[in-house]
């Protein structure tokens, strides 16, 4: 009876050990998957990203320039038409002859998103909601609730 006992203890010791093996390889394995995420975004986490960007200023870049990207301490020199969604155009440095300077946060909330992005040398087509430009209030020329449309270099 006692080899028994001992036999038993045996084996509920090697099965402790086991659970604690197998705890702690669930623990480094989740620890891995944890460190995977921050590295990649899981397809919810990039769809969420998505997502919000699509709420934002959406850009498609035309031209990749190679210059230093501009903060918001900076003047930029900028060419670009300026459309409302439904083609009217109401402004154009293009028709002026020349580009024009400005501080990157004295122009609208989309293209100040935008040109914190864009590269020197740059020349994306923009479209910004009407949230980050005019907004219900609308200027002349540019009715409310209007996205606006741009090339921007």
């Amino acid at each position: 009876m006692e080899a028994v006992n001992e036999f038993r203890n045996q084996i509920q010791a090697k099965r402790g050990e086991q659970q604690k093996m197998m705890q702690e390889k669930k623990q480094r394995s989740r620890h891995e998957k944890q460190k995977r995420r921050r590295r990649f975004p899981s397809r919810k986490q990039e769809k969420r990203r998505l997502e919000d960007h699509l709420q934002r200023a959406a850009y498609k870049i035309l031209t990749q320039g190679k210059g230093k990207i501009p903060t918001s301490n900076d003047t930029v020199i900028a060419h670009y038409p300026r459309d409302v969604d439904h083609g009217t155009e109401f402004d154009s440095s293009y028709k002026r002859g020349e580009p024009v300077p400005f501080g990157v946060t004295r122009v609208i909330k989309g293209w100040t998103e935008a040109l914190l992005m864009m590269p020197v040398g740059s020349k994306w087509q923009l479209a910004i909601p009407s949230e980050l430009a005019y907004g219900e209030n609308g200027r002349p020329g540019i009715p409310p609730n209007s996205v606006l449309l741009s090339i921007s270099n």
